[in-house]
């Protein structure tokens, strides 16, 4: 992709050059680039078992923050009960749309009836 974005402006170097402080020898050098990370391997497939598990470790820890916010929208809704304007604040935007699918769901129902 890099050396298509460098053969995209390859024509138009000498324009490019000066307006925003653009260097066109980042052209020539993007070709180079594009050149030697094209020659190597662009994945790794073989995973130590350090890095698998500094890798579970940071999916675990990715989880901590949804987790608290879970159960403080829990929380919400239990203390809120009574005041819906409210309760819909803590609400999740997965929540909203759930409501308003079977708002719609029971929208849909009454007519059919």
């Amino acid at each position: 992709m890099l050396h298509d974005y460098a053969t995209l402006a390859h024509p138009m170097d000498d324009d490019l050059d000066g307006p925003g402080n653009f260097d066109s020898s980042m052209i020539e050098e993007a070709f180079m680039l594009a050149d030697q990370l094209g020659e190597s391997p662009s994945v790794c497939n073989v995973r130590s078992s350090e890095a698998k598990a500094l890798k579970d470790k940071r999916y675990s820890l990715a989880v901590l923050p949804l987790q608290k916010i879970r159960l403080v929208r829990a929380a919400a809704r239990l203390v809120f009960r009574n005041y819906p304007a409210i309760r819909h604040q803590f609400a999740s935007a997965h929540d909203r749309h759930r409501r308003v699918a079977a708002k719609r769901i029971k929208g849909a129902d009454a007519t059919d009836a």
